[in-house]
């Protein structure tokens, strides 16, 4: 079960319970419940509101005429992007792929024993070109440039005598292409359950793959990393490139940052799980909330102050579609049956959530929560827990007027991002859709068209639910579609 951590103060982060590692600027404690995974859940009770930042903008507003860049050019077509599902045992790890861009990739792998690697290329089946990797290692990660934009290639990789299978990958269009990309979390001690939601996720053909954390339960135990993420992802992740977010339950561990490649944006290898790029015609912004993400009180910390310039970045206002993501929601209305401890994290629903209004960020995706719930925050950012992925479900707690969808299933989250509309589905393994929504590009804030389905059926109530009396009877009555 995953722990709790109440944070009323920022001293309170650092010291009541004496978990700090000597930054000042990251969280890591054990949550207190005897599992020993990190957790950065936070009381959103409000006692702490009136010293977290109002996220109102204020100091990063500058007087003067708008400078902004003028949107890309966005061109609507969805290209087909088939995939071959096919898991290839040849190595312990992958192949995978990781950093799509126009003219690059970074291809990984994992072998039992140190050896050399290389991986053979070709527009066709056949390779046409052989990039090798310096020195010998288990953990081989090659990235790839001068590549086409938008182009399918062949692959193998190469180990001492042995040979993958032939995969694919697509480099990423140039900005301003439509494209479709799938979402999931909380895959972690299910790994039966996630194999059928990566079947799922195969299904619909994403373009890419993005990961809102606790992707397995325990980050320092390797083995996991095999048996929760990687092995049933397996097929899937020869074809299609990862964009992951870090959970409570990865640690912050060396396993993390040896198995991922994400763009660091400091010298400080551990800001690599805090990361931003573009994809098509989409800003993503990726955020470690297990690190002091938000200024202190007036000070602003160098996460805080690189989220900022990131959501009011060029490349994120020329964009036209803006989306956020973390393991932790702002508001939750569901947590494991017998614990109502967790209501979200309210730093990210007092500084985040409003500075990403602020820059008309689009939506905000999370987990940690095992289940879905969806609903409209900020006067216009639409928040999205997709915490299905395969671990244990949780119950309905409370009830947030924010929220107006909460459904306790495994899913994951089928997005199609075109130009004039964006749209976000909630699917069960075998391919249902149970809840939607769609957004509008020339209004923000504006749901064009949501769900959810007629027949979803009302949440389980969780036996600790201190919600009771009319407010309990109507969300029983509507909760999964209030």
């Amino acid at each position: 079960m995953r722990g709790k951590l109440v944070v009323t103060l920022v001293l309170l982060l650092l010291a009541a319970v004496g978990c700090s590692t000597g930054d000042d600027e990251e969280l890591a404690d054990l949550d207190g419940d005897g599992d020993a995974a990190v957790d950065g859940d936070v009381d959103a009770d409000g006692d702490a509101e009136a010293d977290l930042p109002d996220g109102d903008g204020d100091a990063a507003e500058e007087e003067g005429e708008d400078d902004s860049p003028p949107p890309v050019e966005c061109r609507p077509e969805i290209p087909l992007r088939p995939l071959d599902f096919a898991a290839d045992e040849t190595f312990d790890l992958g192949p995978y792929l990781m950093q799509p861009t126009p003219t690059g990739i970074v291809v990984m792998w994992r072998t039992i024993e140190e050896t050399d690697g290389a991986v053979l290329l070709g527009e066709g089946d056949e390779p046409e070109r052989t990039i090798e990797q310096e020195g010998i290692s288990t953990i081989h990660e090659i990235p790839i440039d001068g590549l086409e934009p938008d182009t399918r290639y062949g692959y193998r990789v190469r180990s001492g005598e042995l040979v993958s299978a032939l995969h694919h990958f697509h480099t990423a269009p140039e900005p301003g292409q439509g494209f479709r990309f799938a979402l999931w979390g909380d895959n972690q001690n299910g790994p039966e359950v996630f194999q059928t939601v990566v079947a799922g996720i195969a299904a619909v053909q994403p373009h890419i793959l993005l990961g809102v954390g606790d992707h397995v339960q325990t980050g320092s135990e390797d083995a996991l990393w095999k048996d929760q993420l990687f092995g049933p992802a397996r097929a899937l992740f020869h074809e299609a490139a990862f964009f992951p977010a870090i959970g409570n339950h990865e640690q912050n561990s060396q396993n993390l940052y040896d198995l991922y490649s994400l763009p660091p944006w400091s010298d400080d290898p551990q800001n690599e799980s805090n990361y931003s790029y573009t994809y098509g015609n989409t800003f993503f912004l990726v955020i470690n909330v297990f690190r002091i993400f938000f200024p202190l009180g007036d000070h602003e910390t160098e996460l805080s102050q690189w989220i900022r310039e990131q959501a009011a970045s060029p490349a994120a206002q020329a964009a036209a579609w803006r989306i956020a993501y973390a393991h932790e929601p702002g508001y939750s209305e569901g947590w494991g049956n017998g614990s109502c401890t967790y209501d979200g994290n309210q730093p990210v629903r007092g500084w985040l959530l409003p500075l990403l209004a602020e820059n008309r960020f689009h939506a905000y995706f999370a987990g940690h929560t095992h289940g879905y719930e969806r609903g409209v925050v900020e006067g216009g950012v639409v928040e999205i827990i997709s915490g299905g992925g395969g671990g244990g479900l949780d119950a309905w707690c409370l009830d947030w007027p924010e929220t107006t969808v909460a459904h306790y299933a495994h899913h994951f989250l089928n997005v199609e991002v075109g130009c004039d509309t964006l749209r976000i589905e909630a699917t069960y393994p075998d391919g249902e859709v149970f809840d939607w929504v769609e957004l509008a590009s020339d209004s923000w804030g504006t749901l064009v068209d949501e769900g959810p389905a007629e027949d979803l059926p009302p949440p389980v109530v969780n036996i600790d639910s201190p919600t009771l009396g009319e407010q309990r009877v109507r969300t029983l009555a509507g909760a999964a579609g209030k």
